[in-house]
């Protein structure tokens, strides 16, 4: 320990006093450079996020009563949010463009815009936006005929918000499903939808959505030529959107009361109502409603004899028809087909660009902050020294104390020097083990990367392999397909092919899964391929046997104990379109099909495909069956029974998944598909899956 005199210790107080102040005088000098560049470079840059929601949500009022109004703040959120790089507010700029677009019949444009917005929402991972803009745009699909892509954007939208559990998006989707049905003629099925609509919105409080379902379903009944029953809803919806001042939904309903009156003959009735639907719908600028209104008018002045008001209404309505261009629209929808992922978005790539212009304008200011704050410190550090000379002259007097010291510091010093080269040897023995386990870590994760590339290259082969959506719809329209790998690719496949008046259809199940299953998977693909096209086998016997035969061929399979033991369970039908027959040949795993809502199960063969057999076995049967008209058939794998429960570590089970069957029979195939998939997602919870799940329903029409 060091022993001070009075002397020395007047001496500390007075460097102590002196560093202090000069460290204060630091500080002061620093901290006022600091705030006076921070408030400089943010002040004009700053954006509040709240001016950017309050824009969005005045473009949303405005859009169902001032189209105008509504273009000029959705323009303002455009302009905003790339200011502030707000990533959300430039996909909703295009969400709420596409529905301004939609309503002035420019539905190309609509079209692009909400892509656009679907992309942004995708890739920030906003679900709610994301269902809402798939849903809308199956809406403009659906205007557009193209009923089978709105039926594909209609049901993701859907999954979408059943997964969000977003209880008025739900409704929203059941009910375009509705528009879906009615557009391609099945009122039926329109009217289920919409009543589901309704009753899951009368249990929130949006009262206006409740509006839009009453009118719905008294178009249906319009369609079905029941105008008493519609009317009673129209006049429910009337009510609604009198009390709350929606201008967009009375254009509607008074268009909608015209069509009642139309058909109930009275003409000048339906006038009255058209032109009310007429004054709304050019009130808020919504050509499609003005559209709308004025082919009815059109009709009911002819109704009335009034044949040159008539013609004047036909002609107004036709001018804003062709502003529609649905030709380029459907040149557009055909051109996006084409580009297989929306490629050529440009007006989102230019925004993109002008981003990322303006986060290099930010990065040159912070680069200029950062040099002033170097500035600041040179400042500070000149100060510094130039105080530190001042003192000099007075350290000097103190020298002679300081120097008795000397050697007791020094020698302190050199024990500390020791310790601290001690301290880093140790430290750098750690860094190097640190560096090699680091430099392991990173081995592993490339070797990983290099693997799941590989794998997800296999999984676009085997995608290829498999038969197209086009395909099964046009083969078998009523029909869904289950599909969900346990790993990126699969050990299940499915196989369809025709031949005549004949459909074949099959589900095979490979030993294993992943890449293992997968390479099984193309083997039997290939193979069934050949016995059909290149061998002309028409028997599912036949065309079994063959598989099994040049499995075990292709994997060199004998009784041998160290042969290979891979091999496939198979279920398949051959369907005569013209006499309603079918014949199976099903291994391992049954068929079952559902007759007014009793299941019938043809069970499968037990010797295995790809076994090398003794000759005890002379080749697998076949089974015959008479089909009815609404008759569902199922092919599974065993992946969806075996699956274990996240809550009860229990197997789903056959019993099981048979009940769920003929509980969903009922329904529209796209709907027993979607309850069998949420099923099974309850089923399994945060559980891990264990093997490739696969089903396929068939109903008969």
């Amino acid at each position: 320990m060091f022993k001070y005199n009075t002397t020395n210790n007047l001496f500390k107080i007075r460097q102590r006093k002196l560093h202090k102040n000069l460290l204060l005088l630091f500080l002061l000098t620093f901290l006022f450079f600091v705030f006076y560049n921070k408030i400089k470079a943010e002040k004009p840059d700053k954006i509040d996020t709240l001016i950017i929601m309050q824009n969005l949500d005045s473009a949303r009022y405005y859009c169902n009563i001032n189209q105008k109004k509504a273009k000029l703040y959705i323009e303002n959120v455009r302009t905003l949010s790339l200011k502030a790089h707000h990533i959300k507010g430039i996909a909703y700029y295009f969400r709420i463009k596409g529905l301004i677009d939609y309503y002035e019949v420019n539905y190309s444009a609509a079209l692009d815009n909400s892509l656009n917005a679907l992309k942004i929402f995708q890739t920030i991972n906003d679900k709610k936006g994301e269902g809402a803009v798939c849903n809308f745009i199956g809406l403009i699909y659906s205007d557009q005929k193209y009923y089978k892509t709105a039926r594909e954007y209609y049901n993701l939208g859907l999954q979408i918000r059943l997964s969000i559990n977003d209880t008025n998006g739900i409704a929203a989707s059941y009910n375009n499903i509705g528009v879906f049905y009615k557009d391609i003629n099945k009122p039926d099925s329109a009217l289920f939808y919409y009543q589901k609509s309704l009753q899951i919105i009368q249990q929130t409080n949006d009262v206006e959505s409740q509006s839009m379902y009453l009118e719905n379903i008294g178009r249906i009944y319009i369609d079905d030529n029941k105008p008493d029953s519609a009317i009673l809803y129209f006049n429910k919806s009337l009510e609604i959107r009198l009390k709350y001042n929606d201008l967009q939904g009375l254009a509607n309903i008074y268009t909608s009361i015209g069509n009642y009156y139309l058909l109930k003959k009275n003409c000048k009735s339906a006038i009255v109502s058209y032109k009310k639907g007429l004054y709304y719908s050019e009130m808020i600028g919504i050509k499609y409603e003005i559209e709308s209104a004025l082919a009815g008018l059109s009709k009911a002045y002819a109704l009335c004899g009034n044949y040159l008001e008539a013609y004047y209404s036909q002609v107004r309505y036709k001018n804003i028809y062709d502003s529609a261009r649905r030709d380029e629209v459907s040149k557009r929808i055909n051109q996006i087909e084409l580009e297989k992922g929306f490629e050529k978005e440009r007006e989102l790539s230019k925004l993109l660009q002008e981003k990322s212009e303006m986060e290099h304008k930010s990065k040159l200011k912070s680069q200029q902050t950062f040099r002033n704050y170097i500035l600041i410190a040179l400042f500070g550090t000149i100060i510094l020294a130039f105080i530190i000379w001042q003192s000099y002259k007075r350290k000097k007097k103190d020298n002679i104390i300081l120097n008795t010291q000397k050697k007791e510091i020094l020698k302190y010093l050199s024990d500390i020097k020791q310790q601290n080269e001690e301290i880093k040897a140790q430290s750098d023995e750690i860094e190097a083990q640190n560096f090699n386990l680091s430099e392991a870590y990173s081995i592993i994760e490339k070797k990983n990367k290099n693997i799941t590339d590989s794998i997800k290259y296999a999984q676009r082969i085997q995608s290829a392999i498999l038969p197209p959506f086009e395909l099964i719809a046009s083969l078998i329209p009523d029909s869904f397909i289950l599909y969900k790998p346990k790993a990126i690719v699969s050990g299940d496949f499915y196989w369809l092919d025709w031949h005549d008046h004949y459909i074949y259809i099959a589900a095979v199940d490979c030993t294993g899964h992943g890449v293992p299953g997968a390479l099984m998977s193309i083997v039997g693909y290939n193979l069934l391929n050949q016995a059909l096209n290149e061998m002309k086998l028409n028997e599912t016997s036949e065309i079994v046997d063959y598989l099994s035969n040049n499995v075990a061929k292709t994997l060199r399979q004998s009784e041998q104990e160290n042969s290979m033991r891979d091999g496939m369970d198979i279920v398949l039908c051959r369907i005569d379109k013209l006499s309603k027959k079918m014949q199976i040949t099903a291994v391992l795993n049954p068929l079952y099909v559902i007759r007014d809502g009793e299941l019938s199960e043809f069970k499968g063969e037990k010797w295995s495909i790809g076994k090398s057999f003794t000759e005890v076995f002379s080749g697998y049967g076949k089974q015959e069956i008479d089909l009815q008209t609404n008759d569902t058939i199922y092919l599974f794998s065993d992946g969806f029974n075996d699956q274990f429960s996240a809550n009860s570590g229990k197997k789903f089970t056959s019993k099981k998944f048979k009940q769920k069957l003929i509980e969903i029979a009922p329904l529209p195939m796209p709907d027993q598909k979607i309850a069998l998939e949420r099923e099974f997602n309850n089923w399994k919870g945060n559980s891990e899956q264990i093997d490739d799940v696969m089903v396929i329903g068939i109903r008969i029409s």
